[in-house]
């Protein structure tokens, strides 16, 4: 059987790693045929024609042979430019960066995907014109979990429709699991009682740290110390607890953490860093069991809790993302993002699913699309600092006027040298600014 020849084929380039000492091999999203790995043979010698050509983010059209089919490895036999490429700036070359890594540790598949081509190419177009970035990279990360067979459906578990105003949660695996709404107010309690017992564990804390700090004269005066350190006794242990029950049943409702509000990507795990997302929710995690035992202690079980105590007691440590309601659902499935917290609940829950499928492997444009933004607050903060620093040396200076009499006083003397006198005062008042240095 003869090799597939492909000719002029619409490519980008969204991954390059090095083959031997003079090739590379060139991890390209066709139009027809899919993703392709290429090798261009000798592409990294000092000679080579093709030196520095193949970059992420250019349109070509590749014309190549297949080899061998167990390999699946394409061979290049020639190339050329559709257009110009996109040239980002800085932090948006992090977002095409971004989705370059999720094809490359993702995509697997051989077979051609014309919606996740074209949203690739829209997703590339919204970045280099700054037109809703957030939006076309929620839309591209919905695709790709579509394209991978991990597509969000706008129904639950049975493939029953998504009532508007009931609350899921996604369980992968299976899907939306629905959420009682005896089991959020459940779950609400818990968290004021964990709140509440946190709360009481910091005071109890900070009395015997100005007790340890500051030692009150007398035996009365440590005798109320001491009774002010005793008065909320908290045992360690519990208290730990408190803040984990805490950020395990509030933080599975609410948005992100606020270091992570506002930016385009959801909290990875990488070097030791904590996810943004709660841990794994068992049954336990998930405020079930004191709601469970409280509907068996009064005998009046709603319908479907023992459904869900048994889907919850087989996967629930798949359960994952923020507790959603069916309109919120429908809207981030139809890739509307009308509602107001749509966006950020979609962010949440993608990233928690991409988490899953990476088993562990690092996206390294979100860390640094963070550390960059982490870097740019930092030179701000310092910069308002300087500034500050400025207009308190200056405006003393500025804002007081000699009087009437002084005036006359002083107008004896030479004005070149009261301007010689001003001058140095000036010069040590006004400091460098930090950013231009």
């Amino acid at each position: 059987m003869a090799a597939l020849v492909i000719e002029h084929e619409p490519c980008y380039i969204y991954h390059i790693r090095s083959f031997r000492e003079t090739s590379l091999i060139l991890e390209v999203l066709s139009l027809n045929y899919g993703p392709l790995h290429v090798m261009a043979r000798g592409a990294k010698r000092a000679n080579s024609q093709v030196q520095g050509i193949f970059q992420p983010f250019v349109p070509l059209k590749l014309s190549m042979r297949q080899g061998r089919k167990e390999d699946g490895l394409f061979y290049l036999n020639d190339y050329e430019f559709c257009t110009e490429g996109y040239n980002f700036k800085m932090p948006d070359y992090f977002c095409g960066m971004y989705v370059n890594e999720l094809l490359h540790h993702l995509l697997n598949a051989k077979e051609r995907d014309l919606t996740l081509f074209a949203s690739y190419v829209s997703t590339l177009e919204s970045i280099a014109q700054r037109d809703h970035i957030e939006t076309h990279l929620r839309i591209f990360e919905l695709n790709l979990l579509e394209s991978l067979g991990y597509g969000l459906s706008a129904c639950d578990d049975e493939g029953a429709a998504l009532q508007p105003k009931e609350h899921y949660r996604f369980c992968f695996g299976l899907g939306f699991l629905p959420v009682p709404a005896s089991l959020l107010q459940a779950q609400q309690r818990a968290a004021s009682a964990a709140a509440a017992a946190a709360a009481a564990a910091a005071a109890k804390a900070k009395a015997n740290a100005a007790l340890a700090s500051s030692p009150t004269s007398g035996a009365a005066g440590a005798t109320g110390a001491a009774s002010a350190a005793n008065a909320v006794d908290v045992p360690p242990a519990e208290a730990t607890a408190a803040t984990a029950t805490t950020a395990t049943t509030a933080g599975a409702q609410e948005e992100p953490a606020a270091p992570d509000s506002g930016l385009l990507f959801a909290k990875s795990k990488v070097r030791g860093r904590k996810m943004s997302d709660s841990p794994r929710n068992t049954m336990g995690h998930m405020g079930f069991v004191p709601w469970w035992e409280e509907q068996r202690s009064s005998g009046n079980i709603e319908r479907g809790a023992r459904e869900l105590a048994q889907k919850l007691e087989l996967h629930g440590h798949d359960l994952m993302g923020p507790v959603l309601l069916g309109s919120e659902i429908a809207d981030i499935v139809n890739q509307h993002f009308k509602l107001k917290t749509s966006l950020v609940s979609a962010k949440h829950l993608t990233g928690c699913i991409i988490e899953r499928l990476l088993h562990g492997r690092e996206i390294e444009s979100r860390r640094l699309y963070r550390e960059y933004r982490e870097l740019l607050a930092s030179r701000a903060h310092q910069a308002a600092i300087a500034h500050a620093g400025v207009d308190m040396t200056v405006s003393p200076q500025q804002t007081v006027q000699p009087t009437q009499s002084a005036q006359q006083a002083q107008s004896e003397q030479p004005a070149q040298s009261e301007q010689a006198q001003s001058q140095p005062q000036a010069a040590a008042a006004v400091k460098p600014h930090p950013a231009a240095s």
